[in-house]
């Protein structure tokens, strides 16, 4: 298992999120993500750096 950053928004806000899943690919995170925020949009799926911000 890979921790992923999820950059995410909620439709109708102005505002960008990131989120750290823990998962075996991309696409999992995705879906992971997905399935617990259902009402909010995925941007992108990356893998952080070694400190810790996204690539």
């Amino acid at each position: 298992m890979r921790r992923f950053i999820v950059l995410w928004n909620r439709p109708g806000y102005g505002l960008a999120f990131e989120a750290d899943v823990t998962a075996t690919t991309p696409r999992e995170a995705r879906a992971a993500f997905r399935a617990m925020f259902p009402l909010d949009t995925v941007k992108a799926v990356k893998l952080p750096r070694g400190n810790g911000r996204f690539v």
